[in-house]
């Protein structure tokens, strides 16, 4: 059996839904936000709004860190610093999440990193 923190999360989330595509979702969230945490130690997130209404709530966030660390999805660590705003959206039955969407500005944040194709960087064929 597995005793890794995840394990138990993936159990809860099957048992309260029964839904095997919401525990891999799930997963995929957490294997998202390790790796994040992993590139950005430092990670700073700010809610600036939070608004509900009926069984959704909407969040407007700013995120700011620094990539520190190593990861396939960031590459090796810049040391420059970055600050993106986002909005996220959850909708909840039974008190828990059963779905949600998230836009936030990946293209700035890459851009704030050296990573991204902007005015003076061409984008690569």
């Amino acid at each position: 059996m597995l005793r890794h923190p995840v394990s138990r999360i993936v159990r809860a989330i099957f048992k309260a839904t029964g839904s095997l595509a919401l525990v891999v979702t799930s997963l995929a969230h957490c294997g998202f936000a390790l790796g994040y945490r992993q590139a950005f130690p430092d990670l700073q997130t700010t809610t600036d709004d939070m608004i509900s209404e009926g069984e959704k709530v909407v969040v407007r966030w700013t995120m700011s860190a620094t990539h520190q660390g190593e990861t396939e999805a960031f590459g090796p660590p810049t040391g420059k610093r970055m600050k993106i705003t986002g909005i996220t959206i959850r909708r909840f039955e039974a008190g828990k999440i059963v779905e949600g969407w998230t836009i936030a500005d990946t293209l700035g944040q890459m851009q704030q990193l050296g990573m991204g194709s902007g005015p003076d960087q061409p984008v690569e064929n």
